[in-house]
């Protein structure tokens, strides 16, 4: 979820997850509509072009809360009587990166695509970055409220979405040669793209996702030399489901010599 009314970071590398070549800059589209959530505008409302004139490999983050912010104009339920109102204060956002590389199989390729929920509201300090709903769904402190006992008050709750049973399951890992590492799969649904994230075991951070060249299992992926020599390993895939919204992640498999 986007909370427009606090900083909300897109984490972009500046190394292309389907060709590993470092970026000469990239193109981010922002897609804003409100409707369903796998039927996107055919135009994205923005797009935002960075270079990386010193050849970074690291991870650039741009702060999109104001942009779409703009898109939800805040129109209060009104009711007589007690009952549950479905709100419309919300919007979609989806993201996709462009990247401009030396290598011409990055050229006009869409990835690192996503979707979220907007609402117009904002997270606290020690919430952290990108800070997301609290676990009950209630989407105000819970307090003491004074009423006008002539007005009204609404108490604005997050719903489930539609369950999506899409499923990805990693079912086993193998060294191929070197560091290259041979990964096999099953899935329920299509999808153009299929990326895999490794990291050391017992660590919560994940090594920026890489494309696999195609989505027919098995598929090769490269593994960090640094993963390589310690023989142990966690690792994950994840696409994105065109037909839901949604991107997909697998179990996560450990690796082990």
């Amino acid at each position: 979820m986007i909370k427009s009314l606090s900083p909300y970071y897109v984490n972009i590398p500046f190394v292309s997850p389907l060709t590993g070549a470092t970026a000469i800059s990239y193109t981010l589209n922002l897609f804003i509509w409100n409707g369903a959530k796998n039927d996107p505008p055919a135009e994205p409302q923005y797009q935002i072009t960075k270079t990386n004139p010193t050849s970074s490999t690291g991870t650039d983050k741009i702060n999109i809360a104001r942009l779409v912010n703009d898109y939800i104009n805040f129109i209060p339920n009104k009711s007589s009587v007690t009952e549950l109102n479905d709100g419309n204060n919300q919007v979609w956002c989806r993201v996709e990166i462009i990247y401009t590389t030396d290598n011409p199989l990055d050229d006009d390729i869409l990835q690192l695509a996503n979707t979220s929920l907007v609402l117009k509201g904002y997270g606290y300090g020690l919430d952290g970055e990108n800070s997301q709903p609290p676990t009950n769904k209630i989407l105000i402190p819970i307090q003491d409220y004074k009423v006008n006992r002539n007005g009204f008050f609404n108490v604005p709750i997050l719903i489930d979405e539609i369950p999506d049973d899409s499923e990805i399951v990693l079912t086993d890992i193998v060294n191929f040669v070197s560091n290259i590492y041979t990964f096999s799969f099953t899935s329920n649904f299509s999808f153009d793209w299929l990326l895999y994230q490794t990291r050391l075991n017992s660590t919560s951070d994940w090594v920026s996702a890489r494309i696999f060249e195609d989505v027919t299992s098995p598929e090769n992926g490269v593994v960090p030399v640094l993963f390589h020599t310690a023989g142990i390993f966690e690792a994950r895939i994840y696409a994105y489901n065109e037909l839901t919204g949604n991107n997909i992640y697998s179990n996560i498999f450990e690796y082990s010599l």
